[in-house]
C-alpha cells in the first residue's frame, strides 16, 4: 500500500538518509518543485518524539525504526536555492568502494550550487547520503518554502535492524557490484 507522510520543517529530522541513495540529478537550474527518487530511507519511530504513530507496518516500529528497502519519493515544493557536494567513488569491480582521487591524493568533490543568496525564514533541509549518479557520497541541501513529502510502499517497510544485520540483501542494488547487478559498475 502507497503512504504518504509530511516532512515538512522539523518532522524532516525524525528520517534518516544516511544509509539511503538518492536518485537525485544535479541540473544546472533548480525547478520550483524538486522530485527524486530514494532507496533506503529510514523512519525514526523507536524515539520518544514519534511524528510517525499511525505507520500501517507489519511490525511493531515503536519498538524499531522503519527501513524502507526499496525506492521511495521525495517531493518538495515551492524550492528557492540548494547545493550538492559529491565526493566520487571509485568504483572497481571486486574491490573495496573508496573516494577517487586525484594524483596528489586529494578527493574529488563536485560541487553546484543553485539561488546561493540568503533566504531568512526558509527552511532548509540536508541530505548526507549516497548518490547514484555520478556515484558518491553527497550532502545535499534544498531550501523549500513549500510542503515536503515522503511517498512509499509499506510494504517495502522492515525493521532497522533486519536492514543493519543483512545491508547486501536489503540496501540499494547499485551496491552491488557483481556480474549480475543491474547498478552502477556494470
Amino acid at each position: 500500500m502507497r503512504h504518504t507522510i509530511s516532512l515538512s520543517r522539523e518532522v524532516f529530522g525524525a528520517v534518516s538518509f544516511c544509509e539511503a541513495t538518492l536518485l537525485f540529478e544535479p541540473t544546472r537550474r533548480l525547478n520550483a518543485l524538486v522530485e527524486f527518487p530514494v532507496w533506503g530511507a529510514t523512519l525514526v519511530t523507536s524515539s520518544i518524539i514519534n511524528p510517525f504513530e499511525q505507520l500501517p507496518v507489519s511490525f511493531d516500529s515503536k519498538q524499531s525504526d522503519v527501513y524502507i528497502a526499496g525506492y521511495s519519493h521525495v517531493r518538495f515544493e515551492n524550492v528557492v536555492g540548494g547545493s550538492i557536494s559529491i565526493a566520487l567513488f571509485e568504483v572497481v569491480k571486486d574491490s573495496p568502494i573508496a573516494y577517487s582521487k586525484t594524483a596528489y591524493g586529494e578527493i574529488i568533490e563536485l560541487r553546484r550550487s543553485w539561488n546561493t543568496e540568503s533566504h531568512k525564514d526558509v527552511p532548509t533541509y540536508a541530505f548526507d547520503s549516497n548518490l547514484a549518479w555520478p556515484y558518491g557520497r553527497c550532502r545535499l541541501v534544498l531550501r523549500a518554502v513549500g510542503s515536503v513529502s515522503l511517498s512509499f510502499d509499506t510494504e517495502a517497510c522492515i525493521p532497522a535492524l533486519e536492514y543493519s544485520k543483512n545491508p547486501l540483501a536489503h540496501g540499494w542494488p547499485g551496491s552491488d557490484l557483481s556480474e549480475k547487478s543491474p547498478g552502477v559498475g556494470t
